[in-house]
């Protein structure tokens, strides 16, 4: 992703979440992924704040985790809380049984996610992730695959 903000020119910050969360209207989220314009996040560090507003992100992703307590979390708390707040896009990555990536996109109309396209380990995903100067992720979802 970042390779494709750079080569876009966008105005992007995206990180593997680490100590950033997300506000939603339930509560603060703990992001495996994400992407948010520069000057949101620039903003937010220079009040020594790690919670985005979740109305500002440009995506979100999680990793799945079969048979974690967070599974659930994701597939579906998530995945509305996200879609309350405006988050355009959200991605589930999973390993098991074969590395694979779902694209949510959010329906304006209904104010919910939509599948919009699934790509599997041997597949590219190419995704355009609208932002001051859009950008297209492009990748095998076999690159997901755990290092022993």
């Amino acid at each position: 992703m970042e390779a494709a903000i750079q080569e876009a020119g966008a105005s992007v910050y995206a990180d593997r979440g680490g100590d950033w969360e997300i506000k939603t209207p339930a509560g603060i989220r703990k992001p495996d992924v994400f992407a948010a314009p520069a000057d949101v996040v620039d903003a937010c560090e220079d009040k020594d704040e790690y919670a985005l507003p979740g109305e500002e992100l440009l995506l979100v992703a999680e990793v799945i985790s079969p048979g974690s307590g967070s599974e659930r979390t994701d597939r579906v708390r998530k995945l509305k809380e996200y879609a309350s707040v405006g988050i355009p896009q959200y991605w589930i990555a999973e390993y098991s049984p074969t590395p694979m990536v779902q694209v949510f996109v959010l329906d304006e109309e209904t104010g919910a996610y939509r599948l919009d396209r699934t790509a599997k380990a041997g597949e590219t995903l190419e995704v355009v992730v609208e932002a001051d100067k859009p950008f297209t992720v492009r990748f095998d979802p076999s690159i997901l695959r755990r290092v022993p």
